[in-house]
């Protein structure tokens, strides 16, 4: 459903606000600015490599950088009328804080649409973290709803 998956490159911009639940940690803002190129593999696979950067501003720190390399594997799958899209994804985080590539993440998932304008998507992440001692290794589930307008 996502018509920008039709597209062989796309550039995109935006701007994230980041603030803590308890109101006690530090608040983000976070102006961003990604580049996805699209190729064609065979057996109908769609391999996706977006490159982007957040401009971070971090309460209580002094400006910082990240550059996030995501390499996302998909292909659409039909059960009678119904199409879904599984996926394989990697993504580097490389932290200007650290000068090193500081988080990594693995996820597969799949994409089910449920309306023509909504879509959700139910996934497994393994993210480890060596920004700081000790080591951070999270896995978890997830769920995350899409609508398009």
């Amino acid at each position: 459903m996502d018509p920008a998956k039709s597209r062989l490159l796309t550039f995109r911009v935006g701007y994230r606000y980041l603030a803590t639940l308890r109101g006690t940690g530090n608040t983000e803002n976070r102006p961003i600015a990604e580049l996805t190129a699209r190729f064609k593999l065979p057996l109908a696979i769609l391999l996706s490599d977006r490159n982007r950067v957040d401009f971070r501003f971090i309460s209580g720190q002094s400006f910082s950088w990240r550059y996030r390399n995501r390499v996302t594997f998909e292909r659409n799958f039909s059960i009678r009328n119904y199409k879904f899209t599984p996926y394989l994804r990697g993504e580097l985080f490389y932290d200007s804080r650290f000068d090193k590539i500081a988080k990594n993440a693995f996820t597969v998932g799949s994409v089910f649409p449920i309306t023509k304008r909504t879509e959700f998507e139910l996934y497994y992440q393994d993210q480890r973290d060596s920004s700081t001692e000790p080591n951070y290794h999270t896995r978890g589930a997830g769920l995350a709803v899409s609508l398009y307008f």
